[in-house]
């Protein structure tokens, strides 16, 4: 199991990688990005993450009509963290309706 330091900087990273709505990176990209990074988790584990615990604290959108889902943050969210805000990932623009919000509030 990780400790809480990586279990951080893997939330930090994830994140940092997700672009802001129109533009979305699917699950298959981020664990590639992620491994480049040296983080190495399996679809399940990052789907966790995503699902269960990101989403529940950030406005994290899931395009779930696409396999493999593919992951947005709202694009009017300003988090004050500096490198989140500049969301440097490339991905495909989706259409918002068809988007389901994982936003727990």
């Amino acid at each position: 199991m990780a400790d809480m330091g990586e279990t951080f900087f893997r939330y930090i990273t994830i994140l940092q990688l997700i672009p802001p709505y129109p533009r979305s990176i699917s699950t298959t990209e981020l664990m590639g990005h992620l491994a480049q990074r040296g983080i190495n988790i399996g679809s399940r584990s990052l789907q966790r993450d995503l699902n269960d615990r990101l989403s529940r604290y950030f406005p994290l959108f899931c395009d779930t009509t696409t396999k493999p889902y593919r992951w947005s943050m709202d694009h009017h969210y300003a988090t004050g963290i500096p490198a989140i805000n500049q969301h440097s990932s490339k991905g495909h623009e989706t259409a918002l309706p068809s988007m389901s919000t994982s936003v727990v509030t």
